[in-house]
């Protein structure tokens, strides 16, 4: 008997949705790489429990929309790969739009989903973001994802509370 697929394992072990491949993982489940790596790794939105043996889980304790939007694995592989795009996409930047885009038209990543999901994602992952959608022909989406905070904001947010 074969072992069961890393997500359902994760999924049973962590115990709550929004898991997903992370890292090269990631990019390989979308069909961006074709490097396989030596350890399934998967995203957790939350407090990672002990890895179980070959599968690396990371933590994305701060990324909680990916759990109340109950996003798909696909969904979190097209996240987790926007947070290194160039170290793990082997495609050119063309092909890799198109990859994507023929996965929203397959319904395999929600557009809907992961612009509000993308409201606790890092800075550079919503900008990707932003930047990925307009690609596939989708800038209405784009205009909806939340921007990062500027530099000033930030600080005077912080002198002011």
């Amino acid at each position: 008997m074969s072992p069961p697929p890393a997500t359902r394992l994760a999924a049973e072990v962590a115990g709550r949705p929004g898991i997903g491949p992370a890292g090269l993982s990631a990019a390989l489940e979308l069909g961006l790489a074709t490097q396989v790596p030596r350890y399934d790794m998967l995203a957790v939105p939350g407090r990672v429990p002990r890895n179980p043996g070959a599968v690396r889980l990371v933590s994305r304790a701060a990324c909680t929309r990916r759990r109340s939007e109950r996003l798909r694995p696909a969904e979190v592989a097209l996240l987790e790969v926007l947070r290194d795009w160039p170290g793990l996409v082997e495609l050119p930047a063309g092909d890799a739009a198109d990859h994507v885009a023929a996965l929203v038209d397959a319904s395999a990543i929600r557009v809907d989903k992961l612009v509000r999901a993308a409201g606790t994602e890092p800075a550079r992952v919503r900008d990707r973001l932003r930047r990925l959608l307009v690609d596939v022909g989708r800038p209405d989406a784009a205009v909806a994802v939340p921007p990062a905070r500027s530099r000033p904001i930030h600080r005077n947010l912080a002198t002011a509370g």
